[in-house]
């Protein structure tokens, strides 16, 4: 009875922070769920699925250059969705994430980090990277955030915000590079990113999209 209480405190307590961040904010603060309605934990693993296909990985473009890039097929691989704040474990749409792959998916050993992370050079502008501060010249200081795209069918749009705060936010949209790979950038130019998550340890997934392959 103790436990069953505990949980309905902070269920209670977690709807009404949301409340209170909602009338702060105009923007409607969410819980950010999984493809089974399921709110995201902090520090677990989910395969990211693309609305329009494909899938979302790290490869090398240059030495020591690890981009994000989108494949047009559907390998996926899980990443790491971890929160910034204490947000009693679980994941909003008001709260700034970090979100990394696996060491093994990551084709570089000359890299500090596996966090994705934001860089500013010519000709893509700002783009994804993964890594950190210590491994490209001019990252971007700020925060991805997701935000609601399709509440009832679980689909979210990852937005970087620069500086603190949402007070400077672009959605993440995809645009070929010069070896045409299909790189991940931060716009408001393009048709923003769209995905939903579904939680790598759950083996019943490949039931609903028989295309997606789990590689771990």
């Amino acid at each position: 009875m103790k436990t069953k209480a505990t949980a309905k405190f902070w269920f209670l307590f977690l709807f009404l922070f949301i409340s209170t961040r909602r009338s702060v904010h105009s923007e409607r603060v969410d819980l950010v769920n999984d493809s089974k309605g399921r709110a995201l934990l902090i520090d677990r693993s989910y395969f990211i699925l693309l609305d329009n296909g494909g899938s979302i990985t790290a490869v090398d473009t240059s030495f020591c250059q690890i981009s994000v890039i989108q494949l047009l097929h559907n390998i996926t691989i899980p990443s790491k969705i971890s929160i910034s704040h204490d947000s009693f474990g679980f994941i909003t749409t008001g709260f700034p994430i970090s979100i990394s792959f696996p060491s093994f998916t990551v084709p570089s050993l000359c890299i500090s980090s596996n966090k994705w992370v934001v860089v500013k050079s010519k000709p893509l502008g700002k783009h994804v990277m993964v890594g950190d501060e210590a491994d490209y010249d001019n990252v971007v200081c700020g925060s991805f955030y997701l935000k609601t795209y399709d509440y009832d069918k679980g689909y979210y749009k990852p937005v970087f915000c620069e500086g603190e705060g949402e007070s400077d936010c672009t959605h993440i949209g995809v645009q070929f590079d010069d070896e045409y790979f299909r790189r991940l950038v931060v716009t408001d130019h393009l048709e923003p990113l769209i995905f939903k998550f579904v939680m790598a340890e759950d083996d019943s997934f490949a039931l609903e999209d028989s295309s997606i392959v789990r590689t771990w």
